[in-house]
């Protein structure tokens, strides 16, 4: 439906709408990042869970079950050819090149020596050259288990990226309208350039430019993802948020007449016709007074009537996260999503053992010792310089029974033993040499009757070799342990991002309901914006004591994500020494700092705790003073702009970025990703909103 504009309208006056304001944007973005929290914070719990279920089946089963098997198989002499007993898991390089000068049997001569030179020349036959052993391909299981586990914590990074990046969207959308109502009051005929409207225009021309360009960026990205291609949605709320017509807002035509049109969209189209709407803020024409040129006529109405304006009632429907009602609508829109070209690195957790090396080498026992000697050993997953290293080992002992049977049937030695059998240490054995008249018996306890010598294992170097592959066990049990400890770590950092994140864009609506009060012209206008910004002050208030003292804030009830958020006064030793110690300017531009002969050094270099204080009670007094005292030069508005402006916006940004650096670094995902800031390289992503504030 179209609407001509109220002849009524002035182009400089902020008609105030509805009482509530221009909230639907803000709100549909709120409600939105508490889904994306919602949603970082279930899959942390379900990285958690998988951790912990790889750590029973790792360690209870799998691991033991490898254990006793591979004992089992270091005892039995039939596979102990060349190594193939051994079962890949994951037993380090160095730890079997060690082995690999032990010995895993020893050779004990008889007393009977017949048997030895059964061929008449007395001296052995040399050692043969064992075929090339090749190690197995990795145990397919072993592979999904880790794709799993990277998909995983590619997706937990991806939506801890898109906290951050939500919560930015918010505040570049406040920082949109706020340059716009500062541009449209500071060209009024008669207003000095003092305070807020110290700044050039062409300056807050280039902010609102730049300040567009984020917010496009971060809408864009949260909607259709941040790679290349176009990714939808895995939220189904989210997806029905944005997609679907969840917001009625009105949007100003800059038409002859001028005309309101009255729409009904999601976030995504609502967003978009916000940028449309404030990009008019971006050119200029011959207009205005003040020495320079006013902005388009669609930014000056964009925070009254732009699609940021709408009622309460509609965006409060999309706080509260309904079950059911939503879900026949998923497969609206064309596109959605929250993609991420996120790459994830996994030291934190171990190289286990391939589930399926027990069943790889009960087959490779079965094949025979024709299947062992074209290299059919079992698929153990670990690195070919484990396997290099096994296949220099030597397993068999032999000890003289006193039988010598003749009459067994002939095999060769050498398909038993890849060369001459080293001597033990004090053992005074002799090498054995393979030969055409040697017989074979398999033995019940473990061992083979060769020519009448019995091939056995050798006790102490079974123990020796089995009590580092037990400390290896023990060490994936740890390092499991350590990891799923460390996960459990990083959701209360989440929490303190989310209600951190909050904290900076409720700040930024407050100095935008605080400008657009001082900017108002008639009573009934300052008394709504009063009204509102009473409220915004009560939340901040509610929502920074939670930040710092811990607890749930008033802004959560009802939302998707109500989870406590610890005290990050006593969690983060960096993030308090910030807030109450640190004695310095917060600017990223240092060289605006004050200086101590300015009346705002003390505030400003004692702290961020006694900024926000501060700013708070001001605007607090703003909201009690007379029309007449509330002005844009004012004492009150004056210290929110000098102070709050850029010392602590920016402080709270850095300190923001302080949780989103821990969270990368605790799961070993910050350097993983391409791009600045959230994606990776810390500060990037704050430093490239410098001068947008």
């Amino acid at each position: 439906m179209w609407l001509v504009a109220d002849g009524e309208w002035d182009l400089r006056a902020y008609k105030f709408v509805l009482s509530d304001g221009p909230w639907a944007l803000f709100d549909g973005y709120t409600a939105s990042l508490d889904n994306l929290a919602r949603r970082a914070w279930e899959d942390i719990t379900t990285l958690q869970t998988s951790v912990l279920a790889l750590l029973v089946v790792e360690a209870a089963f799998v691991q033991l079950a490898c254990v006793v098997y591979e004992w089992w198989l270091v005892r039995a002499a039939e596979t102990g050819r060349r190594g193939g007993m051994l079962v890949g898991l994951g037993l380090p390089g160095p730890i079997l090149r060690l082995l690999a000068n032990k010995p895993l049997v020893v050779v004990e001569d008889s007393d009977d020596e017949d048997g030895d030179d059964e061929d008449g020349d007395g001296a052995p036959d040399g050692p043969p050259s064992p075929p090339r052993w090749r190690p197995p391909a990795p145990s397919p299981p072993l592979q999904v288990a880790y794709i799993v586990l990277v998909g995983l914590v590619n997706q937990q990074f991806g939506n801890v990226s898109a906290v951050h990046r939500m919560a930015l969207a918010a505040d570049r959308a406040q920082v949109v309208t706020t340059k716009a109502a500062q541009a449209e009051f500071c060209t009024r005929p008669g207003i000095a350039p003092v305070s807020v409207c110290e700044i050039p225009l062409a300056h807050t021309v280039a902010d609102i430019r730049s300040a567009l360009e984020d917010l496009e960026t971060y809408h864009q990205g949260i909607y259709l993802g941040f790679g290349s291609t176009p990714t939808q949605q895995s939220d189904p709320y989210l997806r029905y948020l944005w997609t679907q017509p969840t917001q009625s807002y009105k949007f100003y035509l800059d038409s002859a007449p001028p005309r309101w049109a009255n729409l009904t969209a999601g976030v995504a189209r609502n967003g978009g016709d916000a940028a449309v709407g404030a990009s008019g803020g971006a050119s200029t024409d011959g207009r205005g007074g003040g020495g320079g040129a006013a902005p388009g006529r669609q930014s000056l109405d964009y925070p009254d009537a732009g699609p940021v304006s709408t009622t309460r009632a509609g965006a409060r429907r999309s706080l509260d996260m309904p079950d059911a009602p939503y879900a026949h609508h998923g497969h609206h829109g064309q596109h959605g999503g929250n993609g991420h070209n996120a790459r994830s690195s996994m030291d934190y957790l171990p190289y286990g053992a391939p589930p399926g090396a027990a069943g790889n080498h009960r087959s490779s026992a079965d094949g025979g010792r024709q299947q062992q000697a074209a290299g059919g050993g079992g698929a153990g997953g670990a690195p070919d310089g484990v396997y290099s290293a096994v296949a220099a080992l030597e397993h068999m002992s032999t000890e003289d029974d006193g039988d010598d049977d003749a009459d067994e049937r002939p095999a060769a030695v050498t398909d038993l033993v890849p060369g001459a059998a080293a001597v033990a240490a004090g053992g005074g054995g002799v090498v054995i040499a393979g030969k055409r008249g040697a017989s074979v018996k398999r033995e019940g306890r473990g061992g083979l009757r060769i020519n009448g010598k019995l091939l056995s294992p050798s006790p102490n170097n079974v123990l020796k070799f089995m009590v580092p592959l037990g400390l290896w066990e023990i060490a994936l049990v740890v390092v499991l342990t350590i990891s799923f400890l460390r996960l459990d770590g990083i959701q209360g950092p989440l929490a303190s991002l989310n209600m951190a994140s909050r904290v900076i864009y409720r700040y930024t609506r407050v100095r935008m309901t605080a400008l657009l009060l001082v900017a108002s012209d008639s009573p009934q206008e300052r008394a709504a914006w009063r009204g509102t910004l009473s409220t915004e002050i009560n939340n901040l208030e509610s929502e920074y004591d939670t930040l710092m003292y811990g607890g749930v804030a008033t802004t959560q009830l009802g939302s998707a994500f109500t989870r406590p958020v610890p005290a990050s006064t006593f969690e983060s030793a960096s993030f308090a020494y910030n807030f109450f110690k640190e004695e310095r300017c917060f600017r990223w531009d240092q060289s605006h700092c004050y200086t101590p002969d300015s009346p705002y050094y003390e505030v400003t270099h004692h702290g961020l705790d006694a900024m926000m204080r501060r700013i708070m009670a001001e605007m607090a007094l703003l909201v009690a003073d007379d029309d007449a005292d509330a002005v844009y030069n004012g004492t009150r508005y004056t210290t929110m702009y000098m102070v709050g402006v850029k010392d602590l916006y920016e402080g709270l940004q850095s300190s923001a970025q302080l949780f989103v650096d821990y969270m990368m670094s605790s799961s070993n995902m910050g350097s993983a990703s391409g791009g600045g800031g959230v994606g990776g390289g810390g500060m990037g992503r704050i430093a490239s909103m410098r001068g947008k504030v």
